[in-house]
């Protein structure tokens, strides 16, 4: 349900929290004090637009009592559900949990399933805006640790971030080892010598030592030379370079094996051919 605020959605999660018991609004408040601290919420309107769509339901009021009762009405719990998928009402602190999985989807537009992973990891909300800053798209099990290594590992052009082939790599570039291809400017060069010279410092994405899924290509590419192009029209650029001659670039043919994720990111499609690799060689330490 698309209508929902994030008023709304944590007005359900405190419903939910009350596991089918009705609440009056002073229960209901001290139930999401814990998520919501020193802020408050109107529920003289969050619960009567939430009645008006039927994802609450308002209860008769008992004798001699002045306060209404609400509770979670069965279209409420699957939106909540289906917002925070299955599970997510068990464990310890799990409210908590919950709230920043909601504020995690709308904040940054990502999947239920992305935002309950943003939230269930301590590190998560870090990490999910250095890997933005560096261009890449955050994926679960990613640390600030090792994106900070791999963009290390990237600057200095090394194909590894372990430790030794860090230091390795500095070294060389003290000694003058590396000083024509790194004072070389990236920005004169034709487009396929830089995505090919870009490429070859990748981290990650490498299908076998030649091959190189096309958009990791493309992260590296930008990390390293700075350029804005988004992926469809780095693929454009791609593929004239092919129709030229000037690069390779072939099809996946183990896809049962290969994650369909990365098949679909990485895929060109140019009339019958379809690619999802750049060909190329990984640089050695």
């Amino acid at each position: 349900m698309n209508t929902l605020t994030f008023k709304d959605e944590l007005t359900l999660l405190g419903f939910l929290s009350g596991q089918g018991q009705a609440l009056t609004t002073a229960k209901l408040r001290n139930a999401l004090k814990p998520v919501l601290r020193q802020q408050s919420l109107d529920f003289s309107t969050l619960l009567p637009r939430l009645a008006e769509l039927a994802l609450i339901e308002e209860l008769p009021r008992q004798p001699r009592t002045r306060s209404s009762r609400w509770r979670l009405a069965p279209p409420g719990h699957e939106s909540m559900q289906a917002r925070l998928g299955e599970g997510s009402t068990r464990g310890r602190g799990w409210m908590m949990k919950a709230a920043r999985a909601l504020a995690s989807g709308r904040t940054f537009g990502v999947t239920s399933r992305m935002a309950v992973t943003i939230a269930g990891q301590p590190d998560a909300l870090a990490t999910f805006y250095l890997a933005t800053r560096l261009g890449l798209e955050f994926q679960p099990g990613m640390t600030t640790l090792g994106l900070a290594r791999e963009l290390a590992a990237s600057e200095l052009g090394v194909t590894n971030a372990r430790a030794e082939t860090l230091w390795n790599g500095l070294i060389e570039r003290a000694l003058g080892t590396k000083a024509a291809e790194e004072n070389e400017p990236c920005s004169i060069e034709p487009f396929s010598i830089q995505v090919q010279r870009a490429a070859r410092t990748a981290i990650h994405g490498w299908f076998g030592p030649g091959k190189l899924f096309i958009h990791h290509a493309w992260e590296t590419w930008r990390r390293k030379t700075g350029d804005p192009l988004d992926l469809p029209e780095f693929k454009k650029r791609l593929l004239a370079a092919l129709r030229a001659g000037e690069l390779g670039l072939t099809r996946a043919d183990f896809t049962p094996v290969l994650d369909p994720s990365e098949l679909a990111q990485a895929e060109i499609r140019d009339g019958v051919e379809t690619f999802h690799f750049l060909t190329i060689e990984q640089t050695t330490p």
